[in-house]
Formats: structure tokens, C-alpha cells, sequence
């Protein structure tokens, strides 16, 4: 996939999850059903959201370290844009999916570097077979 594409995907994402799902929820859900909502994005959506965001990071991890730190950042204005006021609380949640987000997008990175070294590793072995065998 382009870098493009993760930057278009990661923006449509954020604006889509962190913006219209509370909207809709003040808008259309009654009373508890607004907090049931809340709290099934705070504790299942939006942690799911910064897992997938840093695993997108991690594939490219030099040149789109900032996807976990922008998901965190934006999570509370766009949530309180949203809702209509922005409240100190989310800031403990943004610092919980930014460790989500950026300890994702670590471990993607790092199982991507171990295979590829795996692969260079058997490659290399494959070379040197070839290479016993033309010299016998």
C-alpha cells in the first residue's frame, strides 16, 4: 500500500470514528443509550482504532511515526467537537491509545525487521549451497 493511501485511510479514519460516531451518538441515541455508546467506543472502538493505526505506522514505521501521536492528539478536540465540549478526562484516555498506538506500531516494526532477517538468513544459506555446489 502507498504511503498516500495509509496518510488518506489514517485522516478518513480519524474524522469518521473520532468525529461522526459520538456526533451520532448525542444525536440520534436517548439518555443511557448515549453513554452505552460512549463507553463501548472509549473501551472497544477507539482502542481497536489506535491498535490498527500503529500497525499501519509500523509497516513504515521512519516515515509515519507521527499516525500514533496524531491519533492521540486529536482524539479529544475531535471528541469534544463532537460532543460540544471538550473534558480534561479524555486527555487520560489520549494517553492510553497513544501507549496502545505507539507500542503497536513498535511491535509491528520490529516483527517486520525479524522477517526479514529471517528471510535474508535462509536466502544466504541457499546461496551458499549453491555456491559449494558449482565449486565441486
Amino acid at each position: 500500500m502507498k504511503r498516500s493511501t495509509k496518510i488518506i485511510l489514517t485522516v478518513v479514519s480519524l474524522v469518521l470514528f473520532m468525529t461522526l460516531l459520538p456526533f451520532a451518538a448525542v444525536t440520534f441515541a436517548r439518555d443511557w443509550a448515549v453513554t452505552g455508546l460512549w463507553f463501548f467506543a472509549f473501551f472497544l472502538v477507539y482502542p481497536l482504532l489506535s491498535v490498527a493505526l500503529g500497525i499501519l505506522a509500523g509497516t513504515e514505521l521512519g516515515k509515519l511515526w507521527w499516525i500514533p501521536l496524531l491519533t492521540a492528539a486529536a482524539f479529544p478536540f475531535l471528541f469534544g467537537v463532537a460532543v460540544g465540549a471538550v473534558v480534561w478526562d479524555l486527555f487520560v484516555y489520549s494517553a492510553i491509545y497513544l501507549a496502545l498506538g505507539v507500542f503497536s506500531a513498535l511491535a509491528t516494526h520490529c516483527l517486520k525487521q525479524f522477517a526479514s532477517t529471517r528471510k535474508n538468513r535462509a536466502r544466504a544459506k541457499t546461496d551458499c549451497k549453491t555456491d559449494e555446489r558449482k565449486t565441486k
